[in-house]
């Protein structure tokens, strides 16, 4: 009888561990591809770098035509519009945007946008069984106080993750986009000449630099607000143990 009791005790234990692994996951995920999304989706982050790096002048397009642009590619990557090709003007001479290898890179992004939001949707599915299934197998007290600990957890991941992350960037900021270019792409596609080919003329390194800033800022904001969040559960949560136990 002692033993099955443990052995349901074990299993018990493991099944909570399991949740609050869902959780930690689920939260963890969410905040990176939000992070992300929300630079890479945002058009007037795209028109402020462009602004400031001076591209309309370098590329020869006025800022009307390069924010259609930037605007089509952003529905090409969420799947809104069937190629990211369109025609703009050039130097005052009407011209296609993209050559065909720039196309094929753009379709190798476009999946890994879609992969992206894939991959977010399930994060927010990870937390919703998380907090489900915490609230089935623990006490109410016990329940927020799995929820709470998963919110801290993740949070502290968060920051020792992005900070790493950072460091990497700010010491060799070409290395390591380069490095995230072989791991994320199969092929040779992204490398491309700034001499000729327009796709890395507005996406200059300079542009990838404030994104990737901007997105590790973002992403320790919302960890900022976890851990806020952990601690403001765990206060309200012992309000209410010593006023109704």
């Amino acid at each position: 009888m002692k033993n099955m009791s443990a052995k349901t005790g074990r299993s018990i234990s493991l099944f909570k561990f399991i949740v609050m692994l869902l959780l930690v996951l689920g939260l963890s995920g969410f905040n990176v591809l939000f992070s992300i999304q929300s630079v890479a989706l945002d058009l007037d982050f795209y028109v402020s770098k462009w602004t400031e790096l001076g591209v309309p002048k370098s590329v020869g397009i006025t800022m009307e035509d390069l924010e259609r642009v930037g605007e089509h590619l952003l529905l090409y990557f969420t799947g809104d519009a069937p190629s990211p090709q369109l025609t703009v003007t050039i130097n005052g001479t009407p011209t296609l945007m993209f050559k065909e290898h720039e196309i094929s890179h753009l379709e190798d992004v476009r999946m890994l946008f879609q992969s992206g939001l894939l991959a977010k949707h399930i994060c927010e599915g990870l937390i919703a069984i998380g907090i489900i299934l915490s609230a089935v197998i623990n006490k109410c007290q016990d329940a927020v106080a799995s929820i709470a600990k998963s919110l801290k957890l993740s949070a502290v991941i968060l920051c020792a993750v992005v900070l790493i992350v950072t460091l990497a960037a700010i010491l060799d900021f070409t290395s390591w986009w380069t490095s995230f270019h072989l791991i994320t792409f199969t092929n040779d596609l992204w490398i491309l000449d700034p001499e000729v080919d327009r796709l890395i003329q507005i996406f200059p390194e300079g542009f990838f630099y404030s994104a990737v800033t901007k997105i590790c800022v973002t992403s320790l904001v919302i960890a900022g607000v976890y851990f806020i969040l952990s601690l403001l559960i765990n206060y309200l949560s012992s309000n209410y143990r010593k006023k109704h136990l």
